[in-house]
């Protein structure tokens, strides 16, 4: 299934912000250069917004900031890891590296977005998962280890 919203091109190692929205804003911009989505100022609004009513910081070092949009086609993901973790609320307490931002379309929202956000979730209960990424050399390496696990 994230083959289908994720390219290689959608991960980056090179944000150094120390701040959630900021890091959040670095991902969508990233998405919007390279065309992944044509509304950067909604983009943001949205994803901002649902960070708002509630952190999206999960356990184990992720976080996964979404939004829903009516100026997107199709779903889309861009990820970070961060070289500093930076405090999105977790629930653990814990620091994040692995920022996932998800915006979706309105439209599909719900069943689509969920199966995303539950999919990589699940992921990072793997055991050495997680490390793995940590240790992923480039973006694609990244791609790739992401890849492997959801479809083993």
């Amino acid at each position: 299934m994230l083959a289908k919203y994720l390219r290689s091109e959608d991960i980056i190692f090179s944000l150094r912000d120390k701040n959630k929205l900021k890091i959040i804003e670095g991902i969508l911009n990233h998405l919007y250069e390279n065309g992944r989505i044509t509304d950067l100022k909604d983009a943001i609004r949205v994803v901002k917004n649902r960070e708002k009513i509630r952190s999206t910081g999960l356990e184990n070092g992720i976080a996964i900031p979404h939004g829903k949009s009516v100026k997107i086609e199709s779903m889309v993901i861009g990820i970070a890891r961060l070289d500093n973790p930076v405090d999105f609320q977790a629930i653990d307490n814990q620091l994040c590296n692995h920022v996932i931002v998800i915006l979706a379309k309105k439209e599909e929202g719900g069943p689509v977005h969920l199966a995303a956000l539950q999919q990589i979730a699940k992921s990072f209960m793997i055991p050495g998962h997680k490390e793995r990424l940590d240790n992923a050399k480039t973006p694609e390496d990244y791609y790739n280890i992401l890849l492997e696990e959801q479809n083993a």
